[in-house]
Parts: structure tokens; sequence; C-alpha cells
């Protein structure tokens, strides 16, 4: 449009030009004849009085046809300049019309292609959950029973399955990518427990290929990264799953190093002995559903989306994709990401300073919703000398404070009817001496958000799940409700292994146990210990039972939620469990529990894909490793 007006003026300036040139002709010989008559007036005599009047005659006889001729062509000039100037102008609305046609357009295009995103974005969402029931489904009908032909009917079923979700999976993140809602969650990852985690899960694709993985992790890589482990690990599985898939022999080789030029910047380099590609097929290597080779896509299969994919994840990563290839030698996928260097993510010292009891006792309302750690609580606070008093949840610790009087208000986080957070707004709201009774939240929801918003809310101190002795102790003192004293006092006799049973990034992270077996890897045997050391032999066996004995049990109400497909009822019951199982000091239930409620925040859908089969293996294996201290299997 700018253009369009600037061509105008220009063409006007120059109209305007030729005006001034057409009067200046035409005036310049009437201002001739005007000095001509001065000069003749100036040499005028008597005796040429009468040649000066002739002269004058023809001189106006001129001057008038001078100025007749200057008046046409002025009007000519100036009419043509009108007709000039309504073409101009109705050239002008011409255009702007066009353009404003154009600009609709593309509006429309552009809002066409983002409803298309958002609705492609949403069927994925809820084709992928009817599919997730029918691999569950495919998982019951494994039995011991089965016959060979059968077993290959249920196996070629979920192998064809798992690779439509695939293809879905892919097409879900285009979608998100598209649309511009998918954001990255940055938190601190141990990047070489993250690399070995994708590098145990392609061995056996290898292996099965005859094809040699090496997965090398430089020296001075940084220990703890910021960045989105889910999608990090969606880069790297996608390459080395295109590196296995299109290379028939030989090797596939993954480097992990540091940046060369950049402080947080970190290298990513697959190498492999495939078929290689052209110049042709790498400028579209990149391209949306784009494979080199279709007769590699009908035996390697695929969508043809997991490149373009991981190069806009590593672009969002501030990084980027580049790769090298020769026919018949191979490729070189190399990606560089920024990922800032971080500390691990912040325990309790052991070596702060502790706190004894004051010389009378505190009552304490504690509202918790699991059986196991109301019993927990209760033992501990005992063992302390404080007295408590138990609700399930937080409207039941409103009622309970309106009729009593507490000195503090021990809340879960994660609560029916009321969580945490709500129930200590409710409580600043109440008229009177309740409306100032401290409140301690405890969560295994160990994150700075998570803070920011107890504190906003009125919550006087916070303390993270296993809740032990010394932590609780130092909530009471920060509180003002015991004094700080150096010496090592009663109830901090509980060892303080629990509060370090896994750093955050084990919730975060699956960890490659180096034997499924080995009682160690499923369960924390010093914490475990303290455990079983502050109660009577009766009361473990009663807290096993709640957590283990069908079907009120913890792990059998969450494996009954997950094959009833109740997301809501899931994520509810994996946090329980997973705190339980926390205090207890059962890793790999720990594990598996935190990632099923970690893919119900996401919006992903765990009731299939192996996690009901790993949640029961955990559970059996670990009651089995628990003779191992002596205590009976529950059934």
């Amino acid at each position: 449009m700018a253009e369009v007006w600037n061509m105008a003026r220009w063409r006007g300036r120059h109209w305007a030009a030729a005006l001034a040139v057409l009067l200046a002709l035409t005036l310049a010989p009437w201002a001739w004849v005007q000095w001509q008559q001065v000069q003749l007036m100036s040499q005028a005599s008597g005796q040429l009085m009468e040649i000066h009047q002739q002269q004058m005659q023809r001189l106006a006889t001129l001057e008038w046809l001078l100025v007749g001729l200057m008046v046409l062509g002025t009007t000519s000039l100036g009419a043509l300049a009108v007709l000039h100037m309504r073409r101009q102008f109705r050239q002008f609305q011409k255009l702007q019309k066009l353009s404003n046609r154009l600009a609709h357009a593309r509006d429309e295009a552009e809002q066409a292609n983002h409803g298309k995103s958002v609705f492609l974005a949403n069927m994925s969402h809820e084709i992928r959950t009817p599919f997730q029931g029918l691999l569950g489904m495919l998982d019951l009908l494994e039995e011991p029973n089965l016959t060979g032909r059968q077993r290959d009917y249920i196996q070629t079923a979920r192998d064809s399955a798992l690779h439509l979700l695939g293809v879905l999976n892919d097409i879900l993140d285009v979608a998100t990518i598209d649309s511009g809602t998918l954001k990255l969650s940055h938190t601190p990852i141990h990047l070489k427990s993250l690399v070995q985690d994708v590098e145990a899960l392609m061995h056996t694709s290898a292996r099965d290929k005859g094809l040699d993985l090496n997965v090398y992790t430089a020296s001075d890589l940084p220990e703890w990264v910021l960045t989105d482990a889910t999608r990090l690990r969606q880069i790297l599985f996608n390459l080395l799953s295109n590196a296995i898939k299109f290379t028939s022999s030989g090797s596939v080789i993954a480097e992990v190093a540091r940046a060369p030029n950049k402080r947080d910047g970190v290298v990513i380099t697959v190498r492999d002995t495939g078929a290689g590609m052209d110049e042709a097929t790498l400028e579209q290597l990149f391209s949306r559903f784009y494979q080199a080779d279709s007769s590699l896509r009908r035996r390697a299969g695929g969508s043809g989306l997991g490149l373009e994919i991981s190069r806009s994840l590593a672009r969002m990563m501030g990084g980027d994709i580049v790769v090298q290839s020769q026919p018949g030698v191979g490729s070189v996928f190399t990606v560089t990401l920024a990922l800032p260097e971080t500390v691990a993510p912040p325990l309790d010292t052991p070596d702060q300073p502790k706190t004894r009891r004051s010389a009378s006792s505190l009552r304490v309302l504690v509202a918790e919703d699991h059986p196991i750690n109301l019993k927990y609580m209760s033992i501990l606070l005992e063992n302390m000398g404080h007295s408590a008093v138990f609700c399930e949840n937080g409207q039941q610790a409103l009622d309970l404070l309106e009729q009593e009087r507490f000195d503090a208000v021990l809340l879960d986080y994660h609560m029916p009817v009321l969580d945490g957070l709500a129930t200590t707004e409710a409580i600043r709201a109440l008229e009177g001496p309740a409306a100032s009774t401290k409140v301690i939240l405890v969560t295994a929801d160990v994150v700075n958000d998570t803070r920011k918003r107890a504190s906003e809310v009125g919550v006087d101190a916070f303390t993270s799940k296993p809740l032990q002795a010394e932590d609780l102790q130092r909530a009471l003192q920060h509180c003002g409700l015991l004094e700080l004293e150096t010496a090592e006092t009663e109830g901090a006799g509980l060892h303080s292994s629990l509060g370090g049973l896994f750093p955050i990034s084990a919730y975060e992270l699956p960890v490659r146990l180096p034997d499924e077996l080995d009682p160690s890897t499923l369960i924390d045997s010093e914490s475990f210990t303290d455990i079983a050391s502050l109660m009577p032999e009766d009361t473990l066996a009663e807290l096993l039972t709640t957590l283990f004995k069908p079907p009120e049990g913890s792990v059998h109400v969450l494996l009954t939620a997950l094959e009833n497909r109740d997301l809501a009822a899931v994520g509810y019951n994996a946090h329980k469990l997973k705190g339980t199982a926390m205090l207890m000091g059962f890793r790999a239930i720990v594990r598996t529990a935190a990632r099923i409620e970690e893919m119900v925040h996401k919006g992903e859908d765990p009731c299939s894909g192996g996690l009901s089969f790993q949640l029961r293996h955990d559970m059996e294996h670990t009651q089995k490793a628990l003779g191992q201290f002596g205590v009976r299997e529950v059934r």
C-alpha cells in the first residue's frame, strides 16, 4: 500500500514540474515584449512617436495573442493534471481494495491453519485415549496357558498397535508445535543418567539387528543441567532410533560432550554406517512426512515426522540439528543444545543446628488422608513427646480448629475436599486465635513454585516427604514453637537418610538397574530399618498390609484405577503411593508411582504401555525382597 501511494506522489511531482516548465516557456516571450516596450519608450522622441505607436499596436496584438495561448495552455495542462490524478486515485482505490482482500485472505488462511492444528491436537488426544485401552486389553490377554500361535497373534497385534501409537504421538507433537502450545518444562536433570537411560532402551533394538551400539559421555560433561528431560530424551531417542532403523550392518556410535565455544552448550553426535544420503535427499530431510527411500520406509516404517520434531525441539532449546552424509558410507547427525549448567536439587543438610522440644509438649493437628502416613506421624510425634489429633482432609481440620486449640497444624499438600493451600487460606480467614495457628505444609512436591505458593497463602513452614524428626523439629523451631540447641536430642535420633532417599531427578528419570532382583535396587535398607525400628512388629505388619494386601492396599487401589482408566483417581492414588513408598524406602515403587503421576500431570495416559505391569512387578519383587529383613510376604 505504501509503495502505491509513493508512486502516486512521484508522478504528481513530475506533473507539477512539467506545469512549471510550460508556464515558464509561456511567460518568457511576454516578458521579452514588456522589456522591449520599456526600451522603446526610453528611446522615443517626438519625431519617432508615430512609429512608436505603430510598434506598440503590433506588440499589444502579440501580447494578447501570447496571453491567450498561456491561458489555453494552462487550462489544458490543468485539465490533463486533474484527469491524471483522478485516474491515479481510482487505481489507488483498486489496489487498496485488492490489498485489503489479500490481507483478509491471509488472516483467514492463518486462522484456518491454527484451527487445523488445534483440531489435529484435540483429535490426536481423542484417538490416543481409546488406543491406550486397546493396548491395555492386549496386555490382559496375556495368560500363561496360551499356545504359541496365540502368543504370536497377540504380539503381532501389540506391535502394530504400538507402531500406530507412535505415529499418533508424532502427529500430536507436530500439531502442538504448529499451534504454538508446546512449552518446555525446565528442571534440574542429571545428564549422564538420561543418556544412559536412552542407551538402555535402544540396546535391544540394536542387538536384534546385529549392530554395535556405543554411547560415550565426555568426562567434563556437566553433571546437572537445566532443561526439559522428556524433550531431550525424545531428541536422543529419535536420532538413535533412526540410526538403528536405517543401518543394516556395522555400528551406531553416539557421543555427548561440551560445546567447544559455548559455556552452556552441549553437543550430541550420532554416527552410523548405514546407506547414507545424497545431496538431494539432504535438502529435504527435515521436511514434513519426507523419507529418503520409499522402499526403506516400507521396511522400517515411521511417519517421517521424527527429524522435523527433533529439530523444532532443538531450536526451542537454543540449538539446532545438522547432518552430513555420503551414499554408501553413512550419516552423522550433530545436535547443539544450550543446556545451562546447574546444581543438584537442594537437599536438607545433616549438619544444620538441631533443636530440642520445649518444656511442655505441643498439641498438633495432623491432616493426612493416607492411613500409613497417619500411623507413621502418630509414632513420630509420640516419640518426640507431642500429642496429636488426626483428620483426613482440610475441611475436617477447619472444623476442629473452630472447636479446639492447637499449637500447630500439619497439612498434607494433596488432600481431598480441600488441599493444603486452600485449607491454609481458610485458616487465615477464621476469627479469633485459630487464625494465627502455625501451619506446616508437608508434601512430596519439593519444588520452588510450591514453596512460593505456600508462602503467599500464609504457610509458616515447609517440610518435604518423607517426614523425619529432624525436619519436623526444624519446622517447629522455625515457627517459634521450639528452642534452638546444638546438642543432640531424643527426637533427632532418627537417621537422616529418609530425607535423602532419592534426589528429585530420580522421580523424573527412569533408573537403569543392574539387577532388578537385587534387594538394594528395590528397597533402601537403611531407611526401611529406621522405619521398622520405630514401631512394634505387629504395627509394621499392619502398615505393610495397608500397602500390599488386595483389594484395599494402596498398590491394588492404584492398579484398579489404572484398569478402570480413571485418570483423576490414578493421579491421586499415585501421589499417595509415592509418598508412602518414599516413607518406607521402597525405591522401585517410588519410581513407578512417580512416573505414573508425572504422566497424569502432563495430560498423558498412563493406563497402558506397561506401567500397570511394572507396578505389579515392583510390588511382587519388593515383597520378596522384604524377606531379607525377616518380613513375611503379604497375601
